[in-house]
């Protein structure tokens, strides 16, 4: 009986020094390849650096609208805190419909600066610009312009600048007639323009008449970068702009919050 127990016990012990694991071993196994782990770390690095610098980066802007009864009259402290009108649910919506209508934005857009892009090439990322762009575009309204190209623009100095742009089947745009399909052309050319043009010079062609001028924003140090600009038609604008958020701050609430990225 004690033999066969002695026995077990020293059966366990031997399984327990077989089953036991060296971590230290492991540790120094680890430690032979640190050079490795390093550089793993290094690129990740180098990744997410790129992956910052180089991402357009996404803007979010939001405003609030009180909507007002269709009662009229002074509000109540219920409508200064937003808790809604009473049975005004229905009104709510109905105004949410306003804000998000197409007339209502294209309207604005016609009203904004939106007509031409201006874009830099800045370290091989293209980055648009909006009321800092060190030239702009004067378009004769009364003209057609193209839509689906881009001009390259580069400032040689403080009076000229070269301007390239080649494409084919562009289509035409007059900005007077837009919205109207009876008057509004669809007629389609080739443009290829290679040439060295002086500021405020009329640039006039098959297709488009504008000429560039300097903004005050313009550096002749930092500015001999290349530029791209393009004509918009309204159309594009509105259904781009129309991609914003309307809904109340809360259920039954009279004050609507107005989201666009």
């Amino acid at each position: 009986m004690s033999q066969d127990t002695k026995y077990n016990v020293t059966d366990l012990s031997n399984f327990e020094t077989e089953e036991s694991f060296d971590f230290k071993a492991l540790a120094f196994k680890l430690l032979r390849y640190w050079y490795f782990y390093v550089l793993t770390v290094f690129i990740a690095l180098i990744i997410a650096f790129l992956f910052n610098k180089y991402t357009k980066p996404v803007y979010e802007i939001k405003t609030t609208v009180l909507i007002n009864d269709a009662r009229g009259g002074a509000l109540d402290s219920q409508d200064l805190m937003g808790i809604g009108f009473r049975g005004s649910g229905q009104n709510v919506q109905n105004e949410i419909g306003k804000l998000k209508s197409y007339s209502l934005v294209e309207s604005t857009v016609r009203k904004l600066d939106f007509n031409v892009t201006y874009v830099v090439e800045d370290n091989f990322v293209n980055k648009e610009l909006y009321h800092d762009n060190p030239f702009e575009i004067v378009f004769d309204s009364t003209h057609f312009q193209p839509v689906n190209i881009k001009f390259q623009l580069e400032i040689l100095s403080p009076d000229k600048f070269s301007l390239k742009a080649q494409g084919k089947d562009v289509e035409l745009y007059h900005y007077l007639q837009s919205g109207d399909a009876e008057t509004q052309k669809t007629e389609k050319v080739d443009i290829e323009l290679d040439k060295t043009f002086s500021f405020g010079e009329v640039i006039e062609g098959k297709g488009y008449k504008f000429k560039v001028i300097l903004t005050p924003s313009f550096d002749e140090e930092k500015d001999k970068r290349n530029y791209f600009f393009s004509f918009n038609k309204y159309e594009n604008l509105t259904k781009s702009f129309r991609n914003y958020e309307v809904k109340p701050i809360e259920d039954q609430a009279s004050i609507v919050v107005i989201t666009l990225k």
